[in-house]
């Protein structure tokens, strides 16, 4: 089943992709989800002086995000490396990915940090270091799709 609907946000063009990422994220923003509570929690952990309702706001922004980098997730894994890179607008730091030396990247977990690997293994051999997932079936797809041309 994941595979599927990944393979359906494949197909959408990027805006419309991220519309609809964005209805799921504000459906978990009115649900009483364990996505809402996780960051309902770290948001009050984080910014203890904001009010409730700036922190209600935060939380319905943030799980807006996450429904559209899940959604963005099928777009990215299912299209081609060269697809993706033009979506890349901006890059910095380049220079430091030329030279002969090992780099390691130290990539947050927020943004795009997917298309980041894809696009820099298009040049040079990139390793992913990650936490496995609880689903096998979800495991055994993105493990299919990190593991292309230079990607380990």
């Amino acid at each position: 089943m994941i595979k599927f609907i990944l393979t359906f946000f494949s197909i959408l063009p990027l805006r419309i992709n991220h519309f609809i990422g964005a209805m799921i994220g504000r459906y978990l923003s009115l649900t009483n989800s364990d996505s809402k509570k996780v960051v309902s929690k770290n948001i009050q952990t984080c910014f203890p002086d904001l009010s409730d309702t700036e922190q209600q706001n935060l939380v319905k922004k943030s799980l807006i995000e996450t429904g559209k980098g899940l959604s963005e997730s099928g777009f990215i894994w299912f299209n081609s490396f060269k697809n993706n890179a033009t979506y890349i607008t901006k890059t910095t730091g380049m220079a430091h990915l030329k030279s002969d030396s090992p780099v390691i990247l130290l990539v947050p977990h927020f943004g795009c940090w997917e298309i980041t690997g894809r696009v820099l293994s298009l040049t040079k051999p990139v390793t992913f270091l990650y936490k496995p997932l609880r689903k096998s079936e979800q495991e055994e797809c993105l493990i299919s799709k990190r593991q292309q041309d230079n990607l380990s």
